[in-house]
């Protein structure tokens, strides 16, 4: 049985939010008085869970006391989107679609000058980033799948390079805290299967609040070992896409729950502590299967060489 409770500043908020969730049931009373800009609060919150699911954004304003608090006593899964924020925190604890998302994006265009700062920061080496990165115009027509689309100044591509960056020093993925011989298996048959790309992301321009989400995935990359490539350029496109129902209140959570019930029943077979991008902790997991049974579909839509 897993016991759930939800956190905020606000307990009246909370209490009608459990009441909507409930009804017409009566509400339980499992919620706690959370405030990042007190510490002790937020130790308190760390003291009586095994996982945290962090809503808190925007994450640069309000993100860092959770990590700083909560991350070596607890589990913590964050659905930020901030690229500054999420590099920040790896750099700092290299140990071993609603208004919040609309915050975000804003705070990410308005801090890219520091997202640029900290990576000239960084020593040289520390990330290894394999594949280089498209360039082009804002606004653009891909004919591969026939749409307008613009360039989003989101944290796709931060943390795709971050998972690269990672697959990179450890090519067999990061082992678990206790795997069994099945699992260890597992992971180096799922990460043996994976090259780096050349990458970008086409979304669809919709009204997201009503409207199911449709994301279209262009990859190119190699068909043999990127090694022995050299300078050659890509040899293989594949266009991919995913749906799902709408993605600020709905499919966002699905995947945040998803990812804690994995982290509960897996993890003895996840790495252990730091700061990681999902792809290298969930990779060799059932996540894809679990998302799908929950109204996400996956679909390889082409193909080719190019």
């Amino acid at each position: 049985m897993i016991k759930l409770a939800i956190a905020g500043r606000s307990t009246a908020k909370l209490s009608q939010a459990l009441q909507w969730a409930s009804g017409p049931n009566p509400p339980p009373k499992s919620h706690l008085a959370v405030d990042t800009t007190d510490p002790s609060s937020i130790r308190h919150l760390a003291s009586r869970t095994k996982i945290i699911l962090n809503c808190v954004g925007p994450f640069r304003l309000y993100g860092e006391p959770v990590v700083e608090h909560v991350l070596i006593r607890v589990r913590l899964l964050g659905c930020c989107g901030e690229p500054e924020f999420m590099e920040r925190m790896e750099n700092r604890t290299r140990i071993v679609g609603n208004l919040g998302t609309y915050e975000s994006a804003v705070s990410g265009v308005a801090n890219a000058d520091k997202l640029q700062e900290l990576r000239r920061s960084r020593p040289r080496g520390l990330v290894l980033i394999p594949g280089t990165s498209p360039r082009g115009p804002l606004v653009n027509h891909l004919k591969e799948v026939g749409l307008w689309a613009v360039k989003l100044p989101s944290a796709d591509a931060t943390v795709v390079r971050r998972t690269l960056s990672c697959l990179a020093e450890d090519p067999r993925g990061l082992p678990g805290v206790n795997e069994s011989t099945k699992q260890i298996e597992r992971r180096e048959a799922f990460w043996s299967s994976i090259k780096p790309i050349l990458w970008k992301r086409v979304q669809l321009r919709m009204k997201w609040q009503v409207l199911p989400f449709k994301m279209w995935f262009i990859g190119q990359g190699f068909s043999g070992s990127l090694v022995s490539q050299g300078n050659r350029k890509p040899d293989v496109q594949i266009i991919t896409r995913v749906m799902g129902p709408e993605i600020g209140n709905l499919t966002t959570p699905i995947i945040l729950v998803q990812c804690a019930l994995i982290l509960l029943k897996e993890r003895d077979s996840l790495p252990r502590g730091g700061v990681f991008p999902p792809g290298i902790v969930f990779g060799p997991t059932d996540l894809q299967d679990r998302l799908q049974q929950n109204g996400i579909s996956f679909d390889v839509i082409s193909k080719k060489t190019v």
